[in-house]
């Protein structure tokens, strides 16, 4: 069950870092 290739790995945190720049931007436009 061990070891998770790069792409598994890179992956969900690359969603995870989109998601929240996402929502950084839609705050900060609403904030103007």
């Amino acid at each position: 069950m061990g070891q998770l290739t790069l792409s598994e790995t890179r992956l969900p945190l690359f969603i995870l870092f989109s998601g929240f720049e996402f929502c950084f931007f839609i705050f900060a436009f609403k904030r103007w």
